[in-house]
């Protein structure tokens, strides 16, 4: 793997793993959420400490060169983060649509009885 690769892998791990924790010290970001981040991140850094992890997984999966493996393997991951928000924000939306028929309904009670 090119060693500027490398660095900018390894910056861009800290850089994220620094404003994911930021976020979760500041309660911009819940910690139940920030988790997959932060493993993210630590993904980023650890695949830029030891490039023979990148070789390792392009020939297991028969890729080439190792930076495609790296992109491929990040790529990856954060679609199963993006999947995991979209559950999150389905059943959240589910909340809401529950709370507005109760809400709904007791406000069609409260009419009936005055």
């Amino acid at each position: 793997m090119n060693i500027r690769l490398q660095i900018s892998i390894l910056l861009i791990g800290f850089i994220l793993l620094t404003s994911i924790l930021k976020m979760v010290q500041k309660t911009k970001l819940d910690l139940k959420y920030s988790i997959l981040w932060i493993v993210s991140s630590v993904m980023f850094i650890i695949i830029a400490a030891f490039p023979v992890i990148p070789h390792w997984v392009a020939d297991l999966i028969g890729i080439i060169e190792p930076a495609n493996a790296v992109f491929l393997v990040l790529i990856l991951f954060e679609l199963g983060i993006n999947l995991n928000l979209t559950i999150t924000i389905s059943k959240q939306t589910n909340k809401v649509k529950n709370m507005a028929q109760y809400i709904a309904l007791m406000e069609n009670q409260n009419r009936e009885k005055s």
